[in-house]
């Protein structure tokens, strides 16, 4: 089959419009990706600075409800 007969063209139009689908799909998960890059850049890193804030004062607590406790 020539490259420009008419048979080839309608097979490039065809794959031409299969890769600009593609290319949609792939562009429409951008937003996606973005959220998952601040997820582990920002949020997660953030969480986990909170966490280990919460379990410092756990000892604390712990104790104080123990002399609570103890004392009633």
């Amino acid at each position: 089959m020539k490259k420009n007969s008419p048979e080839a063209v309608a097979a490039n139009k065809a794959e031409l419009k299969d890769w600009v689908v593609e290319l949609e799909r792939l562009q429409g998960l951008l937003p996606v990706e973005a959220s998952l890059i601040r997820l582990k850049s920002v949020e997660l890193p953030a969480l986990e600075q909170q966490i280990k804030e919460q379990e410092s004062l756990i000892p604390g607590i712990s104790d104080t409800a123990e002399k609570v406790h103890f004392h009633s």
